[in-house]
């Protein structure tokens, strides 16, 4: 990941490394029920998403990406349908933040 704007859930990616082509292969297939993914800061866990397909029905109650969207450069995490919103989670803006990682 090259950087996360903090105002909007985008997450950039490095493109000398990864490209959201690379992240959509690596998925695969994804169901209806989505594929589940853990965002951590330093080695903890803040919060479970899900990778989803725009032809899911499914609401998952946390944040999510929609996989036709992902972007060559980067993706966005929106926020969960339902329930609280952890991506604005402090220990991981700090640490994003100390890594230079972090936009407005």
């Amino acid at each position: 990941m090259e950087y996360l704007e903090q105002g909007t859930g985008w997450v950039g990616l490095t493109p000398t490394f990864d490209t959201g082509d690379t992240l959509r292969d690596e998925l695969g297939q994804v169901t209806v029920l989505g594929l589940p993914f853990v965002v951590q800061s330093r080695g903890v866990r803040i919060y479970l998403g899900a990778f989803l397909s725009l032809v899911s029905s499914y609401a998952p109650p946390c944040p999510i990406t929609t996989v036709e969207n992902i972007q060559t450069d980067g993706f966005l995490i929106e926020p969960s349908p339902s329930g609280s919103d952890p991506r604005s989670d402090p220990r991981l803006l700090e640490a994003l933040a100390e890594a230079s990682r972090l936009v407005p």
